[in-house]
């Protein structure tokens, strides 16, 4: 296996073959009775056996819904280039476990080719190209997700050194209740009446991550005032940018699909207007020129965190102080983990519960700043937030 750009540790679940009998002997009650072998054996449970561990007992009830709560949280994975030829994994402690629902994997061009072998300790050892490694041990089976190329990919984990080197990091979204994840792509010439071939009028959107491979202002113009005529456009919030490329693997028979420069990306969270979900979304612009981290506190004071959160950063490129970024926003976000990219060009709106143009604002810059997506040396922060209302965000 010569032929191979990295070494990668396997992800499979190692299978237990284990005889044993038991005669006169409850196991569920002597789990009980060691602290805490039983929240160490839920913490390893599929998805499925939690929902029915919540129907043995209290006991098993407490711990399956506290295991339940932490999985549905979103997760991650990153892997990092610690080495010329090796790659190290950093996860979040539900990752594999929880309830996915769809998966975005940022991937650092310099660092990972799709179609380039990679050594994958498992055994015995195997050699597989990125793209299996993905749909065969990274992404859940018959999950959909989509892989974007980009010029830089920073770890949520904070960890010296790790942010920086970061190669490839995947963001598992779980099934959100009530709320739906829509996807569709759209060529340049064929931005007309967008959202009502792409989402009912049924639908209320409640965000759209828009990536591209070009930065085409006059095209964003025009996808805005097709946005601007849903019914709750100004609640919309947004974010994204330019990319270097975007695939969509198809899990059935592990191809891909490679789209033009002249395409729109769009992935949407809506719920159906008869059927609200506890869910927000809420985005804002940060300019260069301005104190990152003040903005962020501003920011936090206009927005209502639920019980589940995460975010997404989306950094130009081309800045020269965007490395303790990541760091600033956990100061700030504690409890909100954060998937980093740059990009060519970024995306995004200002979107959260009380903000509003200044009183003195002029009519012309006030249409501007509701029409304009398209930014340059800034950073776009996108927060998705759901379930219980905990308050102002801890």
């Amino acid at each position: 296996m010569s032929d191979h750009k990295y070494c990668v540790q396997s992800l499979k679940e190692k299978k237990i073959s284990e005889n044993a009998t038991y005669e006169l002997f409850d196991f569920g009650e002597a789990l009980e009775q060691i602290y805490p072998l039983l929240q160490i054996i839920f913490e390893n449970l599929p998805y499925e056996d939690l929902k029915t561990a919540l129907l043995v007992n209290n006991t098993w009830n407490k711990y399956s819904k506290d295991e339940l709560r932490k999985r549905n949280n979103a997760s991650w994975l990153s892997l990092s280039r610690t080495k010329a030829s090796q790659l190290t994994i950093q996860k979040s402690n539900n990752f594999k476990y929880d309830s996915v629902a769809f998966a975005l994997i940022f991937y650092n061009y310099h660092d990972i080719k799709l179609q380039k072998f990679i050594c994958v300790h498992d055994e015995p050892v195997k050699r597989m190209t990125f793209s299996e490694y993905l749909i065969n041990e990274i992404v859940p089976k018959d999950i959909d997700f989509w892989v974007f190329s980009c010029t830089h990919v920073y770890s949520p984990m904070l960890s010296k050194g790790i942010g920086s080197n970061c190669s490839f990091t995947g963001l598992f979204i779980p099934k959100i209740p009530n709320i739906n994840v829509q996807q569709f792509i759209t060529p340049f010439d064929k931005t007309d009446h967008i959202f009502e071939k792409s989402i009912s009028q049924e639908e209320h959107i409640h965000c759209i991550l828009l990536f591209t491979l070009s930065y085409p202002n006059l095209i964003l113009k025009k996808f805005t005032k097709e946005l601007f005529k849903r019914d709750n456009a100004e609640g919309i919030a947004i974010g994204g940018g330019v990319i270097s490329n975007g695939i969509k693997p198809f899990q059935k028979d592990v191809t891909k699909r490679v789209f033009k420069s002249n395409t729109l990306f769009c992935i949407a969270f809506t719920e159906e207007k008869n059927n609200p979900a506890e869910f927000d979304a809420f985005s804002v612009v940060i300019s260069y020129e301005v104190d990152f981290k003040q903005e962020l506190i501003n920011f936090k004071k206009q927005i209502n965190l639920r019980e589940h959160n995460f975010a997404l950063r989306i950094c130009c490129a081309a800045k020269d102080v965007k490395d303790i970024e990541k760091t600033l926003f956990n100061e700030v976000f504690p409890n909100t983990f954060l998937v980093g990219l740059d990009v060519d060009g970024e995306i995004g709106r200002d979107k959260f519960q009380s903000w509003q143009p200044e009183e003195d604002t002029p009519e012309k810059k006030k249409q501007k700043m509701r029409y304009c997506l398209c930014h340059q040396y800034t950073t776009i922060i996108v927060i998705l937030s759901w379930g219980k209302k905990i308050g102002v965000a801890d």
